[in-house]
């Protein structure tokens, strides 16, 4: 059975290019290849390298200002990006096609199941990711979507594909809903996988145009599944759940050796929600790192919480060179009310101890919660200020189905009762969802924030920051320095 997995575009359509590996595809690609499919990985969000359309994401306000543009392009079917789908699905005439969608893009996504039904009418349309998982009477009611699939895709998606087939019955497949006489059938939910270690690795292979992404971006991998903590903003809970479950770091140790060798890859991303939150497991994977002498630079994400001297030294030296934290707020009050459980003086803290081993840092911030007053986003604007170092990443609050502070700005009567989807994302300027402070002057607090957050970034002491945290690292591959200095010029 051939099967096309896309990735819907989305920053793409705002004609911004975006580079990266759909880790999640790559995922259900290598399970369904195993089970032997005929499987193709298409990122319809991924810019040819020429693309005169697009240009590079150099600053919050362009980003902001170019969401008319995705909305006009969403509906013009001339635009490139259409035409290559149409072009991509026509050439590898594909049996199903396997649509992956997040609330901001479920529009593109339908728009891809439209295209595909009036090229093959007989074609199978199957939904999953974010949105079809939380969202599931809504997507399986589209009358382009014939299957979703809900939380972890892998074992999901071999089981139901091989029942396709076959042309088996497909009603004791847990994790699906579907359509049947007209009715809409939802199975019941197929319990997390439990040992992640029996997964084979993403797929990186079978992609179409290969020639879009360079070696560093197959060095993304995801160690462990699911998040302990309690955020009320986000939605990651509702496929994974609070329950962790951990890949060995041999296993991680395995993959990374994989894609070195494989790919020629010597720089990584762990796509974790909180990557340090087995303490003992991070440095086991760390001493294993050192212990390989890979000569490899990394970044993860975590909380602030889970830092300490004795880990931060032991990541430096097994190549950590940058570290995200979720920050999201300078307000005292306005971080209990989101539920971080931290606290100001607990991330200021986390900042100097990785500034004092030399790994840069980026800063989750976020403004626009419902309950979020003028005076919590001053404060957010003076740490800012006060911070002194480290990247920022800028987000106006999206209240995400799902999530607790989706059913808040429900009860607040903050949300429209007919949902635009395609205005559901952290760059949105159409987002204002706060009880105490009017849109106008929520946008007003945006483009200060903006301003200020770009003007932070694009500083020389950032750069030299970032240079410096990788200082080793790019001593012993000075070739990948002078490609990261070319690409920080054609960015200008």
């Amino acid at each position: 059975m051939k099967i096309l997995l896309i990735n819907p575009p989305f920053n793409r359509l705002k004609g911004i290019k975006e580079f990266y590996y759909p880790i999640g595809l790559g995922y259900i690609a290598s399970s369904l290849k195993k089970a032997g499919h005929d499987v193709l990985i298409y990122n319809a969000d991924a810019s040819k390298k020429d693309e005169k359309t697009a240009r590079y994401k150099n600053s919050y306000a362009m980003q902001m200002g170019t969401h008319k543009t995705y909305l006009e392009s969403i509906d013009d079917d001339e635009n490139i990006v259409w035409v290559e789908i149409k072009k991509v699905i026509s050439k590898y005439n594909p049996d199903v096609l396997a649509i992956t969608t997040s609330s901001a893009k479920f529009k593109s996504a339908v728009k891809i199941a439209d295209i595909f039904k009036r090229m093959k009418k007989e074609g199978l349309v199957v939904v999953g990711g974010p949105h079809a998982t939380i969202c599931p009477d809504e997507t399986i009611n589209n009358k382009h979507v014939d299957i979703i699939i809900k939380g972890e895709g892998e074992r999901t998606a071999v089981e139901l594909f091989e029942n396709i087939k076959e042309r088996k019955d497909i009603s004791g497949i847990k994790g699906i809903s579907y359509k049947k006489e007209g009715k809409t059938i939802h199975n019941e939910d197929r319990e997390l996988i439990e040992n992640l270690d029996e997964l084979p690795f993403p797929e990186k292979k079978d992609i179409a145009f290969p020639e879009r992404y360079s070696k560093n971006m197959f060095g993304a991998i995801v160690g462990l599944r699911g998040c302990p903590f309690r955020c009320s903003f986000c939605a990651a809970q509702c496929t994974w759940s609070r329950r962790v479950r951990f890949r060995s770091a041999d296993n991680v140790l395995d993959e990374i050796k994989y894609v070195i060798n494989e790919f020629g890859t010597k720089e990584f991303f762990f796509w974790d929600d909180s990557f340090t939150v087995n303490r003992d497991r991070t440095m086991e994977l760390c001493r294993k790192i050192i212990k390989e002498g890979l000569n490899i630079s990394w970044g993860c994400s975590t909380k602030v919480t889970l830092l300490d001297e004795e880990l931060v030294r032991l990541m430096k030296k097994a190549g950590c060179s940058s570290v995200e934290l979720g920050v999201e707020t300078g307000s005292e009050k306005m971080l209990k009310l989101i539920k971080k459980d931290i606290t100001i003086p607990q991330v200021r803290r986390a900042m100097n101890l990785l500034k004092k081993y030399r790994i840069s840092y980026t800063l989750f911030m976020m403004i626009g919660f419902p309950e979020e007053t003028k005076e919590d986003i001053e404060q957010t604007i003076k740490f800012i200020k006060e911070a002194e170092s480290g990247f920022i990443c800028f987000s106006i609050f999206t209240p995400y189905p799902g999530t607790e502070l989706y059913e808040k700005a429900k009860e607040l009567k903050l949300i429209p009762k007919n949902i635009a989807w395609e205005h559901f994302s952290h760059q949105s300027p159409e987002n204002a969802f706060t009880k105490y402070i009017s849109k106008e002057e929520f946008k007003k607090y945006v483009k200060i924030m903006a301003s200020l957050i770009d003007k932070n970034n694009s500083s020389f002491k950032r750069k030299i920051e970032y240079a410096q945290a990788r200082l080793g690292f790019y001593m012993k591959n000075p070739n990948i320095f002078i490609s990261r200095a070319l690409e920080e010029l054609r960015r200008k």
